[in-house]
């Protein structure tokens, strides 16, 4: 058909100059900009938001003993966290960053994870459990 034949050098017909075209958009920003009564009928107050922030890692002793608990850098071996929970306790930890690996050490007095040995529980990376 005639309106799909490419255009040949010189034919300009329906192509608009620059300056028609902002003309052309600014009265359509205008158009947008004005709501009817049916759409300022849609227009509400602000919405209060509850922001809950959690821990990153929670520690929970399921174990029937009292043990130690270690979270170490996997990269340099530096213990990061630790704390003794009772059996059913269950930590928070905000302290640990999430961009290196994390092992977790257990240690029980009778039994304990070998040093640099622990449970690889984070992969590192900022990119969560």
């Amino acid at each position: 058909t005639q309106s799909e034949k490419p255009r040949t050098n010189g034919d300009t017909a329906g192509v608009l100059s620059p300056s028609k075209m902002g003309k052309g958009i600014k009265n359509a920003r205008n158009k947008v900009s004005k709501a009817t009564e049916s759409e300022k009928a849609d227009i509400h107050a602000p919405v209060t938001y509850t922001l809950t922030i959690h821990p990153p890692i929670i520690i929970e002793n399921l174990l029937p003993e009292r043990g130690r608990f270690e979270l170490m850098n996997a990269v340099t071996q530096s213990v990061l966290w630790w704390s003794n929970l009772e059996p059913g306790e269950r930590v928070p930890v905000h302290t640990v960053g999430l961009d290196a690996p994390l092992l977790l050490l257990v240690n029980l007095g009778f039994c304990r994870t070998p040093v640099g040995e622990g449970a690889l529980i984070h992969h590192g990376g900022g990119a969560g459990i």
